[in-house]
């Protein structure tokens, strides 16, 4: 696997409307069968971001998918977005219990995954590694925290 960094040239960005990014990664999202509620923040305003849109797509892929994997039954997952301080931040957030504080130093690494390997369940490890790779790749910063509301948010940014 290639890992995506500033100084790899694998990213070719270019301004892309937010919302349809949006558009596209709950497209992809809505094939995942599941019973949690997933709840897409739009903002009034027409918000451009500069990034490679596939990226950026599977970043925010990820961190559904992961919301949807690792929470309790009838979560809420609310997808947001916002300008600040030249900044495009994304969130995904959620009710769903959180993150446990024993392994959120480990959370981001190659390989670290919160399924167990079974017939059922296969994870490699490595979704959350790549969003942070691509967050990087683009000039961005990613990171997990517990949130008010019971949850989990990952929250991250790319300079626009």
């Amino acid at each position: 696997m290639t890992k995506y960094d500033n100084a790899n040239p694998l990213v070719n960005k270019k301004k892309e409307v937010v919302d349809d990014i949006i558009g596209e990664t709950n497209e992809k999202v809505s094939l995942i069968k599941t019973d949690k509620k997933i709840i897409y923040e739009k903002q009034d305003d027409i918000l451009m971001v500069n990034t490679q849109r596939e990226l950026l797509i599977q970043v925010l892929y990820n961190l559904i998918d992961n919301a949807i994997k690792h929470t309790k039954e009838k979560t809420t997952i609310r997808v947001r977005y916002y300008h600040q301080d030249s900044k495009v931040y994304f969130e995904v957030m959620d009710d769903g219990g959180g993150i446990d504080p024993a392994i959120k130093d480990q959370i981001f690494m190659d390989f670290y995954s919160l399924i167990q390997k079974s017939d059922h369940h296969r994870d490699t490890g490595l979704g959350l590694s790549i969003c942070k790779s691509i967050v990087e790749a683009h000039g961005g910063k990613i990171e997990g925290i517990n949130n008010d509301i019971g949850g989990a948010t990952f929250r991250f940014y790319i300079p626009d």
